[in-house]
């Protein structure tokens, strides 16, 4: 069957069966059909149903003006189809000859071009992304669908023996208390000025992850892999972060170093560190490896580096960045952190305690953000804490906010929770 004949099916079937097209409005559009008075039928078709209209072939004819060869091809196609099968292979061809004019398209435009090899190769890609989100998602639902996904997580939590832990284990009670672990579809903001342990918190939860057999992709675009695997090993072996760089071990350090790389080698721990990223690649990597593993956590180090395909203001290519990680993290059914730096202007005020206010760059980071966490010094410490922090919580959508204090031994790349270690502040 060609590309023709499916079309004269999967229409008819919806003029002969109005409710029909319910079923494939999510699948298919105009501009899936091949046929350009094909399109146009659909079009309608779709436009008489959100009128509660029906339509037949008679209707038909006299509102496109289908000819008489049209009519007859539809008149005897085959529409005793399962409809969102043929939609589906619809969509397919339509995606493979979006794909065959691009390629075709780019052959002579990269001849002809006298624009940079990367830049093209960006511009390419941004095209390629088009027809990927050219796919509609099923996502309108009815209650039934609703009330079964709803059956399926409360069954899925009831399995679960410690009730304080339904998501990602972060690796830190107090902040599995306060969040109940990291959950799918959550965009979490690691925020902090530098230096203060964005990078280490992040690595933390990543071993944590790894531990327990979780796949995770990191994104650094602001240090190459092997520094990465350096603070990990520190952190799992607590051998100072500085002798591992310096390679100023003792025997027994090195036989540790080994056990902790033999270790991670086994584990499914992904780096891109190649430091141009933007939002469009992020995405392709992540779907890629996403298919191929089935991760479990994305991380991204960090918003303020990535680059935009959007020429506008800054804050608005942020904007563009925080929304499209959050629709990855819904998409992909995975946590997904991002980092990001705070205002200087924190420094200046007399309580340094950072607001969301505070997150650098653009307002639309706290509004996509399902978690927010900042680093900030302690300065009334209690005990003789070596980095003494404050991990606050200022946004929460499915708990409490408030604060932990933690231990931040910059030299072996870990934090660790203080005794009397939180204040709760419910919002």
């Amino acid at each position: 069957m060609n590309d023709l004949e499916l079309e004269y099916a999967v229409l008819l079937a919806c003029i002969e069966n109005n409710e029909n097209i319910s079923e494939i409005v999510n699948i298919l559009n105009k501009a899936d059909f091949s046929n350009k008075k094909n399109g146009e039928i659909y079009e309608f078709l779709l436009h008489k149903n959100s009128l509660n209209e029906s339509v037949d072939l008679k209707t038909l004819k006299i509102a496109i003006n289908l000819n008489e060869y049209h009519l007859r091809e539809l008149e005897n196609a085959n529409s005793f189809i399962d409809i969102k099968e043929y939609a589906k292979i619809l969509k397919d061809l339509s995606v493979k000859r979006s794909l065959f004019a691009l390629c075709s398209n780019t052959i002579s435009e990269i001849k002809a071009s006298s624009i940079n090899g990367y830049d093209y190769a960006a511009s390419f890609q941004t095209k390629l992304i088009k027809i990927l989100e050219s796919k509609n998602n099923e996502s309108i639902k009815t209650s039934t669908q609703g009330i079964n996904e709803f059956y399926t997580e409360l069954n899925r939590v009831a399995s679960i023996v410690d009730k304080n832990l339904i998501g990602l284990d972060t690796g830190l009670s107090m902040l599995n208390y306060y969040t109940k672990g990291f959950k799918a579809g959550e965009l979490i903001i690691i925020a902090a000025r530098p230096g203060n342990g964005k990078t280490t918190l992040a690595l933390n939860v990543v071993l944590a992850a790894l531990k327990r057999d979780k796949n995770v992709l990191f994104f650094s675009l602001e240090q190459e892999a092997y520094s990465l695997f350096a603070k990990l090993i520190s952190s799992d072996t607590s051998i100072n972060l500085s002798s591992i760089i310096e390679a100023n071990l003792l025997d027994y350090e090195i036989e540790n170093i080994q056990a902790s790389a033999n270790f991670l080698s086994t584990k499914k721990l992904f780096v891109y560190d190649n430091g141009f990223l933007n939002i469009d690649e992020l995405r392709l990597n992540a779907r890629k490896y996403h298919k191929e593993h089935k991760l479990d956590l994305i991380v991204l180090d960090y918003i303020g580096l990535m680059n935009s395909n959007i020429k506008a203001e800054r804050h608005l290519q942020v904007a563009e960045i925080t929304r499209n990680l959050k629709m990855l993290a819904l998409e992909l059914k995975i946590p997904i952190i991002a980092l990001s730096q705070l205002n200087r202007a924190m420094e200046t005020r007399a309580n340094k305690k950072p607001l969301l206010s505070d997150l650098r760059e653009s307002g639309s980071i706290e509004q996509d953000a399902d978690i927010v966490l900042f680093l900030s010094e302690n300065e009334n410490p209690k005990g003789l804490e070596e980095r003494p922090t404050i991990l606050t919580i200022a946004k929460n959508r499915r708990g409490e906010c408030g604060d932990i204090f933690l231990d931040f031994k910059a030299r072996i790349s870990r934090f660790f929770i203080c005794e009397n270690s939180h204040q709760v502040e419910v919002l």
